[in-house]
């Protein structure tokens, strides 16, 4: 069975209850699994289009969308995962960089990409990638892999 979180099917940035919200190109989800004691269900959305990530909170059995980490200054954010028990990684692909988000959304950094588009590897702040559209975490080693979009190329 397929039913709908949202309603809107138009293109457009309005955050609250899931009757009224709406997205521009949603492109990834992730479900936040390290949750502190009692919170609320949480799915992260990158709102690509609005340059901006969003979280789907389950509350009393409905679904309400707000911000999240808002004060990353995004450019089409797209994949994400999580590491640190709760924390995620997040493609900043417009920026060509990953940026850290802290868990609960509160402190947005730079993890990986100088900001400039290329192709460099070395540490982490001085690499460069073309459009990251996807990360995850190796399960055998822990290491951070990232779709290097624009090289056509997987990076670690």
């Amino acid at each position: 069975m397929v039913s709908h979180v949202t309603r809107s099917y138009k293109p457009g940035l309005v955050n609250g209850t899931a009757e009224s919200a709406a997205f521009r190109t949603p492109t990834a989800l992730i479900s936040l699994s390290h949750l502190p004691e009692g919170a609320d269900e949480a799915v992260v959305v990158s709102d690509t289009g609005n340059n901006i990530l969003r979280r789907l909170v389950l509350r009393d059995e409905e679904w309400k969308i707000e911000s999240y980490a808002a004060g990353g200054l995004w450019l089409k954010p797209k994949g994400m995962c999580e590491i640190e028990s709760g924390a995620l990684l997040v493609c900043d692909s417009g920026h060509h960089k990953i940026k850290r988000v802290s868990p609960g959304g509160n402190d947005v950094t730079k993890y990986a990409g100088s900001g400039k588009k290329g192709y460099k590897d070395g540490p982490a702040s001085k690499a460069e990638f073309d459009t990251p559209s996807g990360i995850c975490v190796c399960p055998s080693d822990g290491s951070i892999i990232v779709a290097d979009t624009g090289n056509n190329a997987i990076r670690r």
